[in-house]
Formats: structure tokens, C-alpha cells, sequence
């Protein structure tokens, strides 16, 4: 069942209101190295997200249903994916589940390695967006001013035209010669703007014939031309 989470302790909310599936699903997730949460209703499970690594949750319930769970989930514990878990027969809510966030569900009857495959890989994406959170944070601060060195007017001068261009969507042209630091600004000016989430993309436009920019930055469709053999997003 994948025990690479087993060393992490994950912390499991299993939300459903069946007592013997309940605790079928927590004796294979706390056999699984899991430390598991349990709730059989929505509202008792509402003091419990904020703490889970991730939320196991029953499409129908007594009262709060799981996609009502899913919601309280994605606003008081973003970082946790969801995965619902439902009958055939409410297929086309599971479907719907997915596009407001949930992670992915699980089909009644389910098999017990099934479970743990679909958390395993849950989780296992859920830290990797963690880790890319993460490494984007230190980008940030090495982009700050604080990291760029320069402390005479000039360069403080620079440090304020980028405090104020940065939230903008203008174009920014950085001049200067080799060396002097344009590409630490570029990506300062990036870190510091309401797109610092998005890539960074570098483009060096010398080394791209004339005739191909075009196609290298907006991409093009199999046969647009002589050569493009193959589609290019």
C-alpha cells in the first residue's frame, strides 16, 4: 500500500456516516502508518479540517453532504485535497466534486488497496505542490531588496522604480551592459509583482532566428508551415 507516507504520520479525516466502514477504512489507513481523524457527520468533521493532511469524505451524509464538506474543506484547510467517496448512482456529483477542487473519488464497493493507492497518490502530490510552494517562497526572498546588494542612491533609486513598476502590467525595458545585474532585477521586479506565482520565462532572442520567434514564443499547429511536423503548444 505504498508505506512511503508511513515515516510522514499524515493526518487522515475520514468523514462517513456507515460505523463499520468508518472503521474498516480507519483500522487500514492507522495499519497504513496514518494517524486518522473520524467523524460521522459533516458538521462534527467542520472542528477537525483544519488539522488534516487530507479528507476522506462520504458524498452522502446525514445533514452536511461532501460536497458541502469539500467547500468548508477548500476555504479553512486549502493545502488538504479531498477525495469523496460515492455510489454509482450519484457518479455525475462526483464528476461535479472534482471541478470544485476535489482531488479525485472512489467508487462503491472499493477495495482497501484501492484506498490507499488513491491517498498515497493524493498525498503524494499534495506535498510536491507544498515543496514547489516552498522553494517559490525562498525565490521571493532571494529576489528581495534585503538580498540585492547596492546601498548607494542609484541602486536605491532602482530598489523604488521597481517598488512601483512591479504591481503594474506595464513593459519594462532594463538597459545596462553585461554584468550589472539586469537579469536579478528582472526577476526582482517578478517576485515582487501580483504574478509571482506564475514562471518566469527567460527568452534569449539573439539565439532565435528571425523567422522562427514567432512560432518559439506563440507556438503553432502540425503543417502551419514547411517543417512543423509536430504540433508546438
Amino acid at each position: 500500500a505504498r508505506g512511503m507516507m508511513a515515516s510522514a504520520k499524515k493526518r487522515i479525516l475520514v468523514v462517513e456516516d456507515e460505523d463499520k466502514l468508518r472503521r474498516v477504512i480507519e483500522l487500514q489507513l492507522t495499519g497504513s502508518g496514518y494517524e486518522v481523524d473520524q467523524a460521522p457527520a459533516g458538521e462534527e468533521a467542520l472542528r477537525l479540517i483544519d488539522r488534516a493532511d487530507l479528507v476522506l469524505t462520504d458524498l452522502k451524509l446525514p445533514g452536511m453532504d461532501g460536497i458541502e464538506v469539500l467547500s468548508h474543506a477548500r476555504n479553512l484547510n486549502p493545502r488538504a485535497p479531498v477525495i469523496l467517496m460515492t455510489a454509482f448512482g450519484t457518479i455525475e456529483n462526483a464528476i461535479d466534486a472534482m471541478k470544485r477542487g476535489a482531488a479525485d473519488f472512489l467508487l462503491k464497493p472499493f477495495s482497501l488497496e484501492h484506498l490507499s493507492a488513491v491517498i498515497a497518490k493524493a498525498l503524494e502530490v499534495s506535498d510536491l505542490r507544498d515543496e514547489n510552494r516552498r522553494l517559490k517562497d525562498e525565490l521571493g526572498r532571494k529576489y528581495s531588496f534585503d538580498n540585492i546588494i547596492g546601498r548607494g542612491p542609484a541602486m536605491q533609486e532602482i530598489f523604488q522604480t521597481v517598488a512601483r513598476v512591479a504591481p503594474s502590467r506595464a513593459t519594462i525595458l532594463l538597459c545596462g551592459e553585461s554584468g550589472v545585474g539586469k537579469d536579478l532585477i528582472g526577476r526582482a521586479i517578478h517576485y515582487h509583482s501580483p504574478r509571482r506565482d506564475k514562471p518566469f520565462v527567460k527568452i534569449n532572442c539573439t539565439a532565435i532566428p528571425e523567422n522562427l520567434m514567432e512560432s518559439e514564443l506563440f507556438g503553432h499547429e502540425k503543417g502551419a508551415f514547411t517543417g512543423a511536423n509536430v504540433t508546438k503548444p
